[in-house]
């Protein structure tokens, strides 16, 4: 949930500096708080979920498969929402590495923002 709280911070000086419609991808509870803040949200993303003991990770074939799997899906899902997209959109990645991807193969670099 920490990423869609700096998401919408950016979204909304992106908004204000490019004046375009901005419409997320998330799932969960990223997207409840993505669409209480008033943008345009698909819940679509499901990603596995993880076990943390004493700080470590348990687990960590199984989850790394399991994300590799996500992964796959979540690429398949940003390239779908963008190529129907009605006009060339401003995408924006804070950790989707799916949509990065996409937008890559998809639109020259200079509508993309990578944070980190």
């Amino acid at each position: 949930m920490g990423h869609a709280t700096r998401d919408i911070a950016i979204a909304n000086k992106l908004k204000q500096i490019e004046g375009n419609e901005i419409l997320f991808i998330s799932g969960g509870v990223s997207f409840d708080v993505i669409s209480k803040a008033g943008f345009q949200a698909l819940n679509l993303y499901r990603p596995p979920s993880f076990e943390v003991n004493v700080s470590k990770l348990r687990n960590k074939a199984v989850w790394l498969m399991r994300y590799i799997i996500y992964y796959k899906r979540s690429k398949k899902i940003a390239e779908d929402v963008v190529m129907k997209a009605s006009h060339k959109p401003l995408i924006v990645s804070d950790e989707d590495f799916a949509s990065i991807a996409v937008s890559q193969n998809v639109f020259p670099l200079n509508n993309l923002y990578m944070l980190f």
